[in-house]
């Protein structure tokens, strides 16, 4: 009734313990994704913390598909020696889906413009990145704009970021790309240094499917519906409680 969006997949919580609501959600979204896989698609995923819970319980198709790559949404080595795990995640999905993959070797964000057209231009980028904007199949979680973020935890971005991106008015994140309660771009200086698909370019996919898990994603979430980002959500009981809570607030 709220949002323009094709499917919404709610995990009953039958506990109060995010562990579980997370397990469930992800097992929902891994089960749909292998029944609509098919021959020589590309499934472009992002990274963090939900990412990586989906890749462990991912389950193959019931019969094989031929042809398939799996290739990351947007940039993400870090400078921490926390790493990002992507390449695991997407060694998880490549054997699950017998397909093969293909990783961003940059960070998510670099110092300024220059250096990112720069990047981009590098064959190896170039072809990953074609490749993104190729796949019909997203799969990416929604992030809050948070000291919690994954992205301070892995020193994609600091503390004094993220306040400036919030104070911008940004609420959350799809693949480093910073949106506020409207949906609209938040362009505070890092869309233009970030290496990954655009959301403009993200919207043109068949399947959009975003997860998240947590009633603090809430704003995050009605601003990713807002922006029209979603062919699918996967989220729990609790945070889609919170969500209609948070639409009352905001009278939307």
């Amino acid at each position: 009734k709220h949002f323009d969006i094709e499917h919404v997949f709610v995990a009953p919580c039958y506990v109060d313990n995010a562990s579980i609501c997370m397990t469930d959600t992800c097992k929902m979204l891994a089960e749909d994704l292998s029944r609509i896989v098919s021959d020589n698609d590309i499934i472009s995923v992002s990274w963090g913390r939900t990412i990586e819970h989906l890749s462990s319980l991912l389950v193959p198709p019931a019969t094989r598909k031929k042809d398939i790559k799996i290739v990351q949404l947007n940039g993400s080595i870090a400078t921490s020696v926390l790493s990002t795990k992507t390449a695991g995640l997407l060694e998880k999905f490549t054997q699950v889906y017998s397909g093969v993959g293909y990783m961003i070797a940059a960070p998510a964000f670099v110092d300024d413009e220059r250096i990112a057209n720069e990047i981009k231009r590098d064959s190896r980028i170039r072809l990953v990145l074609e490749l993104a904007r190729e796949a019909n199949i997203a799969v990416f979680s929604i992030g809050q704009t948070s000291e919690n973020s994954v992205l301070v935890e892995r020193a994609t971005l600091t503390v004094e970021n993220i306040k400036a991106l919030r104070d911008a008015g940004a609420v959350g994140d799809i693949c480093t790309r910073f949106f506020d309660i409207r949906g609209d771009l938040v362009d505070n200086g890092y869309n233009a240094r970030t290496i990954g698909i655009e959301l403009h370019e993200l919207k043109k996919k068949k399947y959009r499917i975003g997860i998240a898990v947590g009633a603090e994603k809430a704003d995050a979430i009605i601003g990713a519906l807002r922006g029209g980002y979603l062919t699918s959500l996967y989220t729990d009981e609790i945070t889609a409680q919170n969500v209609l809570k948070r639409c009352e607030e905001y009278n939307l």
